[in-house]
């Protein structure tokens, strides 16, 4: 009797579960591709423990989010428009740079590898950081800030480990005010 209940309950239900807004299949793929990914991405860099603890996990996580919210654009967009966007003159810079750090990431995340989970993890994150920034009008100033928010967290996790990251002695000669002139005379010395 009670089985029969459940079972009619869920055919006058049924309707309303599948579609009850009438959403179309690419709308509603697109949407649970980009939540998946906010979860995934969202995980990756709120959990500082998670980075400093395991940071293959980190790595792993973050390269999956960024995957699902590549994944989604294609749901939404199409397969063909969506790589005429990422191949286009203007968005293969951010292409490749998130390519290239997406498969290191994964790679030694993978394997994982706690030193490069590190480094190819948050190298990643900015390329990642940098391509959804870029899309956006005032984008560019706002990645400045996260750069140099990543440089200064990158230092610290460098100097956990024992490595100081310092730009080497030619650029910074290339880069410095020249010396004050020597003086000679009477009234220098």
């Amino acid at each position: 009797a009670m089985t029969r209940l459940v079972v009619r309950a869920l055919a006058v239900a049924q309707p309303y579960l599948r579609n009850p807004l009438r959403i179309p299949p690419r709308i509603g793929a697109a949407a649970t591709l980009f939540v998946l990914s906010f979860w995934f991405l969202f995980g990756a860099v709120t959990s500082l423990l998670r980075l400093l603890l395991k940071p293959a996990d980190f790595a792993v996580n973050l390269c999956l989010g960024s995957a699902l919210h590549y994944a989604a654009l294609v749901a939404l967009r199409g397969v063909g428009r969506q790589l005429q966007l990422m191949a286009s003159a203007e968005r293969l810079p951010f292409t490749m740079a998130t390519a290239t750090s997406f498969l290191a990431a994964a790679y030694v995340g993978l394997r994982g590898e706690r030193l490069g989970s590190y480094l190819f993890g948050l190298m990643h994150l900015a390329a990642f950081g940098f391509d959804l920034c870029s899309r956006l009008p005032g984008g560019k100033a706002v990645f400045r800030v996260l750069l140099t928010a990543y440089l200064r967290l990158l230092r610290w996790l460098l100097s956990l480990v024992g490595i100081e990251l310092r730009p080497p002695v030619w650029m910074t000669r290339a880069v410095a005010a020249p010396p004050p002139p020597k003086r000679t005379g009477f009234w220098g010395a």
